[in-house]
């Protein structure tokens, strides 16, 4: 029980942490509202194709205006973003916690293997 305790106060403080940095940004106004780097991609075979080239053809100036205009056309709000906070802090939080809860178990298995190859190691 004292083991689940401790692996629920390692899951909140992480949480926590997520969701400081969270406030904090959105406090000081700095929330990053612009798009993700996987919402926008390909641009070189998109310009290949209207071109009528081959993709290593295409110029970089024409990849970056490219890029620009999808991007500046993916804001997200503010509530989503803090959202994703919220949501995304959870997974740091329980995956600390199931490897504390883990961990014991993991660490018998580890020497009941060391134990067994030293045994192997006596017998030949």
């Amino acid at each position: 029980m004292k083991r689940l305790l401790i692996a629920l106060a390692i899951a909140g403080a992480i949480y926590g942490i997520g969701l400081s940095v969270g406030g904090v940004l959105a406090m000081t106004d700095s929330l990053p509202l612009g798009a993700t780097h996987n919402e926008c991609d390909e641009f070189a075979k998109t310009i290949a194709e209207e071109k009528g080239i081959d993709e290593k053809d295409v110029e970089q100036s024409d990849i970056k205006a490219l890029a620009e205009e999808c991007l500046a056309g993916h804001v997200r709000t503010e509530s989503d973003v803090l959202k994703d906070f919220v949501v995304w802090s959870v997974w740091p939080a329980a995956i600390c916690a199931l490897i504390f809860l883990i961990w014991p178990l993991w660490a018998r298995t580890l020497q009941n293997q060391d134990a067994a190859e030293g045994i192997e190691h006596k017998d030949s």
